[in-house]
């Protein structure tokens, strides 16, 4: 595959839309394509393994739904940092230490945006410090809520499911089943 033209077509304040064409094996290929700065999730576990969520309204999907934490890595903020400051100002903790989890592009088809996962544990609250838009509960349940929030379809968040079963595959590796 090899770029011939692009060109942007609108710049918004979160992502850039660009209009390509590429050169693929059967042939020219052109594509919408939205250039996105990257987000950091951030999955917090309190003792006995109990995991904060945050529920937010969601106007494009037109719901409030039930996520982990997250937030859009600013211009020369790196994943780490930006999860440090979603954490903070979403749920109001501070993250003794954190851990990074796993990287995915979520919407690899039209989208170049990257999703970095952290584990944040060694928990400490520090208040909650939202931005002036932002209306979010905070809850926090057990490991084995959240899992079964998931399997009933309480929880439509991709971010949130890829973290929670990466993590819980990762656990059982190691041996600390839930």
């Amino acid at each position: 595959m090899k770029l011939r033209t692009c060109r942007r077509v609108w710049q918004g304040r979160v992502f850039t839309v660009e209009q390509a064409e590429f050169e693929m094996a059967r042939g020219a290929r052109k594509l919408d394509i939205v250039r996105h700065g990257g987000a950091s999730v951030i999955l917090s576990v309190l003792k006995r393994n109990r995991i904060l969520l945050i529920r937010q309204a969601r106007p494009a999907v037109g719901r409030v739904i039930w996520e982990l934490p997250a937030g859009t890595i600013g211009r020369g903020e790196s994943p780490l940092a930006c999860a440090r400051r979603e954490l903070a100002e979403e749920t109001g903790w501070r993250a003794g230490r954190i851990k990074h989890l796993i990287s995915f592009f979520p919407s690899p088809g039209f989208c170049d945006e990257k999703m970095h996962v952290f584990v944040a544990t060694q928990l400490s609250f520090v208040g909650q410090r939202l931005e002036p838009d932002e209306e979010l509960t905070v809850r926090t349940v057990t490991l084995k809520q959240v899992l079964d929030m998931i399997q009933k379809g309480l929880i439509h968040d991709a971010k949130t499911i890829v973290a929670l079963l990466v993590w819980q595959l990762n656990r059982k590796k190691h041996g600390r089943d839930s």
